[in-house]
């Protein structure tokens, strides 16, 4: 989780909380979701971007995203609620 910032890192917890029934996921949602803290689709489009680059999602051979590692959610979940 080097380089997000402590709000992105936030907002990525968020986003597995609320989609924590979901094993993959499309872009749009992730976008929106974003969007919904950002108002402003290039900044919601930039943390989806960097959180792909970063290996927090994985896109699969199904063109939908995943977390990479099933264990890696939860790890990501509770070290981050920490902030």
């Amino acid at each position: 989780m080097d380089g997000f910032r402590t709000s992105e890192c936030q907002l990525l917890v968020d986003f597995l909380k609320a989609n924590q029934e979901l094993k993959s996921f499309s872009d749009e949602p992730i976008i929106h979701f974003f969007n919904q803290k950002y108002h402003n689709e290039e900044k919601s489009e930039q943390l989806f971007e960097k959180a792909l680059e970063r290996g927090l999602f994985h896109q699969n051979k199904n063109m939908r995203y995943v977390i990479p590692v099933p264990s890696m959610r939860t790890w990501l979940t509770e070290k981050l609620e920490l902030y």
